[in-house]
């Protein structure tokens, strides 16, 4: 049977105590079933975030994915592609007008 045997997790939000929290429970959960967590990154505002790395800078790390090819897969496959989680949340936003018309 195949078994994980190492894993390397990715949090996308902002710091505070409630990821640090979460993220410590999520790495000893995993190690307590015997996987190998490689590392877990934080992710926000386009840096990402290793605190157990050394030579990480604690303002984090830009990265940016506006060209990437995972970007330009999902527009070829339809999927719709935001710049960022406030301008998915902007779309998701009901529309006065639109809610009047069913209401």
């Amino acid at each position: 049977a195949l078994r994980v045997a190492q894993v390397l997790f990715v949090v996308y939000a902002d710091d505070g105590p409630t990821v640090r929290t979460m993220s410590q429970r999520l790495r000893r959960a995993f190690e307590r079933a015997g996987i190998d967590v490689l590392e877990l990154l934080r992710a926000y505002d386009g840096r990402w975030f290793a605190p157990h790395l050394r030579g990480v800078p604690r303002e984090g790390v830009p990265y940016d994915v506006e060209d990437h090819r995972f970007r330009a897969q999902a527009v070829v496959q339809g999927i719709v592609v935001h710049r960022s989680r406030a301008d998915l949340e902007a779309v998701l936003q009901p529309r006065a007008e639109a809610v009047a018309e069913v209401e």
